[in-house]
């Protein structure tokens, strides 16, 4: 019997030793000075979902709208500085640190969803460009007429350069679309070169650069 009971105790303290290499442990001194395992790696692996599900949350009542890219970060900055402060309690700031994180990552994953590729900035290009020619030029015709309106990659800044661009070459166009007319035509280079000089800026103004807030959807 005293057999059977050692073998059972033998398999008990093996399996739990299994199980114990399956958890991250930090060496922590107790209030006796002896040194005790904490398990630690959970709290951050859960403290990372909290703060993608933060976002993912966020984003869905902002109508999971791409247009509204370029506003995300800020509001999820202050989702995070709210929801997941420092505090004197390791556990906790375990959890929130990698949170934080967490809502960084996730953040950055919808603006490269949104405006990593061209067809988003292309347009925001495209209405820039519209916009510059509605408040700068006056048609011929007076019939304008506008439509519904390895450091991680700066999604938004590149999405502005791209619509930068767009927007200056598309300011002759531009010119037909808002006077409605598809024989209008830019009487000098000199109109030209100030309507493309105002692109920077009106794509600044319609994503929230500079401290604007973000006023245009693009749908």
């Amino acid at each position: 019997m005293n057999l059977l009971l050692k073998l059972i105790a033998s398999a008990l303290v093996a399996t739990s030793s299994v199980h114990a290499v399956e958890k991250t442990y930090v060496l922590r001194g107790s209030v006796d000075n002896e040194d005790v395992l904490v398990q630690v790696g959970s709290n951050c692996v859960e403290g990372s979902k909290d703060g993608k599900r933060t976002v993912d949350d966020l984003w869905r009542s902002m109508g999971e709208d791409c247009g509204d890219a370029f506003n995300l970060e800020k509001k999820a900055d202050h989702e995070k500085n709210k929801k997941y402060p420092s505090s004197q309690n390791w556990k906790t700031d375990a959890f929130n640190e990698c949170a934080r994180d967490g809502v960084d990552q996730q953040v950055q994953k919808i603006e490269k969803d949104c405006l990593g590729g061209p067809s988003e900035c292309v347009e925001l290009g495209e209405t820039a460009a519209e916009l510059v020619v509605k408040d700068n030029y006056e048609c011929t015709q007076a019939q304008a007429n506008m439509h519904g309106a390895s450091e991680p990659t700066d999604y938004k800044k590149e999405c502005r350069e791209v619509a930068y661009g767009i927007c200056t070459g598309y300011i002759p166009t531009a010119v037909k679309t808002v006077c409605r007319n598809p024989k209008e035509t830019l009487r000098t280079n000199k109109e030209l070169r100030e309507l493309q000089g105002k692109c920077e800026k009106q794509v600044n103004k319609m994503t929230g650069k500079g401290g604007d807030e973000l006023k245009f959807m693009i749908n």
